[in-house]
Formats: structure tokens, C-alpha cells, sequence
């Protein structure tokens, strides 16, 4: 039998994986307008990193080329995102339009906005404990 300090151990990596998806899909859940979740990351992954060929924005996405082109393909009928001119199909560039980033930007403040109304709902001790465990995420996440 495990001891219950290396049990509490074991458990902080699965809890703090399961609090951070709940809290990031409740905050994407009706924020991005009508863009599914693969739409809202290729958007983001283009405003982050810029013009990407396809198969590296598919690559970062973690989908398989051909899926996506159709998100692509989506995006593009939109007018939220443009393909490059590059003779060579499977070389060809995606980036972002002016439309694309706006869309981006406002699902982003509504994010924001969202969270705020969650933070504002705690008491006061408790904003006090996220505040000041904000720099330890932050490690986390900057942590290869």
C-alpha cells in the first residue's frame, strides 16, 4: 500500500491535467462564435507563428494533412484565412486574414471576459490564492 503522501504525490499531475482542460474547454464552450475547437487552434497557431506551409500547421495541430486542408478549406470559404500562391500543392502557405485575426481576437476577449466573471464570483481569498499561484503555472508552462 502506497503511503498517502506519495498517493497525494501521484495524484497533483493527473488533478491539475484534469482542472486546466475543464477550465480551458469552459472557457472556449460558446466564446469562439461558430468555430469548432480545430477551427479556433489553426486560427491561433497561425496569429502565434505566422504564414505556415500546410503539413507544419497540420504537424502542430497534431491532425493529418488531409484533415487539415478541409479545415483549411472551411477557413478559406470564410474568408478567414488565405492560401499562398506556391506552385507546388503540397508546399502551399496559410495565413491569416484581417478577418481571420478579428475573428480571433474577439472569441480571445470573450475568453478573457468569461474568465473575469469566474475570478469576480470568487472571494476574495480565493482570487488571492490564484493570483499568487499564477508564477508556479507559469513555470509549468514555460517548462520543456
Amino acid at each position: 500500500m502506497r503511503s498517502t503522501t506519495s498517493s497525494a504525490a501521484a495524484d497533483l499531475p493527473m488533478r491539475l491535467r484534469l482542472v486546466v482542460g475543464r477550465l480551458q474547454r469552459k472557457l472556449r464552450l460558446g466564446v469562439a462564435g461558430d468555430l469548432p475547437p480545430l477551427q479556433y487552434g489553426t486560427l491561433a497557431i497561425l496569429d502565434a507563428r505566422g504564414e505556415l506551409p500546410l503539413g507544419t500547421l497540420a504537424a502542430l495541430e497534431g491532425v493529418r494533412p488531409p484533415t487539415m486542408s478541409r479545415v483549411v478549406a472551411t477557413l478559406q470559404e470564410r474568408g478567414l484565412v488565405e492560401r499562398g500562391n506556391d506552385n507546388d500543392r503540397r508546399r502551399r502557405t496559410v495565413r491569416l486574414t484581417a478577418a481571420g485575426a478579428a475573428t480571433l481576437a474577439l472569441a480571445r476577449h470573450r475568453q478573457t471576459a468569461g474568465l473575469a466573471r469566474r475570478l469576480a464570483a470568487l472571494d476574495d481569498a480565493q482570487r488571492a490564492a490564484v493570483k499568487n499561484v499564477l508564477p508556479v503555472l507559469e513555470a509549468l508552462a514555460d517548462r520543456h
